[in-house]
């Protein structure tokens, strides 16, 4: 690892000329999370502290394109040492202030509804590696990606995914459809039984902005989501159940308070928040974020509190420091 920092280095020093442009990012992220679910079969109740730690040096190649290496180390609060460290590697084009286009470690948080994806995974596995498309106007909004984790080995399957979100503004309207298809398979891994499993999750829904004031903002939202799955012992795209999400939601002086109800029918999903397999789930959420330094350093509280069979909740703790400076030699 440490040999793969110093090449970066001196690849960066080499190339570096008196018009050099250069992007420092450095990110720290203390997490704290926990699920007090008890009696539910849908969740264990767990609880998680950890850091992670980005750093990233960027040169400007050419006009429109930017190459990035470092480093991430992540630290769970379960023992000595580590957890991970990981390399980040990445080239960026950019033909435009609203198009990139990303190879190599990706942007790995979406705005994906969390019976998509479940959030705990951003600091379980807080790295992406693949291809990245993003589109950024005051009216579109599109995040396309192949998200690479596994290669087929004799240890173990290949596993890869294909998500796609996009957004359309329309004043008082906003649409969304995300669609995500995650893949486990191979020819290596030496396994009986199921080879090759496909499950293809999709959705979207409408936004409405009911009230927009300087203190107190109103929103209602219905979403509708849908689950498919295949494996090579069963060939076709059978119906791995569906539900719907409806929302109220209010930001109040930057409060965010909102009331979910989601009415599923069989949903599953295997990336998904496992609390979305519950046919019938009502969950209350107030979150707010406070800016201690500038835009540099933040902290988050969030608490949901749900009711499926009975109450449970669970609350999030998440401290944020962050870094993005530009700079000419």
């Amino acid at each position: 690892m440490y040999k793969f920092l110093r090449v970066i280095i001196l690849i960066f020093l080499s190339v570096a000329s008196l018009n050099a442009e250069f992007n420092l990012k450095v990110s720290l992220e203390n997490w704290a999370v926990n699920y007090e679910y008890l009696g539910i079969s849908q969740r264990k109740g767990e609880t998680f502290f950890g850091d992670i730690l980005r750093a990233r040096f960027g040169y400007k190649v050419f006009d429109n394109s930017w190459l990035y290496g470092g480093i991430l180390l992540k630290k769970d609060y379960n023992g000595e040492g580590l957890d991970k460290v990981y390399p980040l590697i990445s080239f960026h084009f950019r033909p435009n202030e609203k198009t990139e286009l990303i190879f190599g470690s990706i942007n790995i948080r979406h705005d994906f509804h969390p019976a998509m994806y479940d959030p705990i995974k951003y600091f379980v596995k807080p790295y992406s590696d693949g291809i990245q498309f993003l589109y950024n106007s005051e009216k579109i909004k599109i995040d396309t990606f192949i998200d690479w984790e596994l290669y087929d080995t004799i240890e173990h399957p290949e596993n890869f995914s294909i998500s796609t979100l996009v957004g359309i503004n329309l004043g008082k309207l906003l649409f969304n459809f995300q669609t995500r298809w995650n893949h486990h398979g191979g020819q290596l891994y030496p396994h009986e039984g199921i080879n090759v499993i496909h499950d293809l999750s999709f959705g979207g829904g409408v936004n409405l902005k009911i009230l927009k004031g300087k203190v107190i903002n109103l929103n209602l939202s219905s979403e509708s989501f849908f689950s498919l799955y295949s494996s090579d012992v069963n060939k076709s795209l059978d119906n791995n159940g569906h539900g719907i999400s409806n929302k109220i939601i209010f930001d109040i002086s930057k409060w965010i308070l909102f009331y979910e109800y989601w009415k599923g029918k069989n949903f599953f999903n295997e990336e998904g928040d496992p609390m979305y397999r519950a046919n019938n789930m009502h969950r209350f959420s107030v979150a707010k974020e406070f800016k201690l330094y500038k835009d540099y350093v933040s902290i988050r509280i969030e608490f949901n509190g749900r009711y499926v069979d009975k109450f449970c909740h669970d609350e999030k703790i998440i401290l944020d420091v962050a870094v993005d400076k530009f700079f000419k030699k």
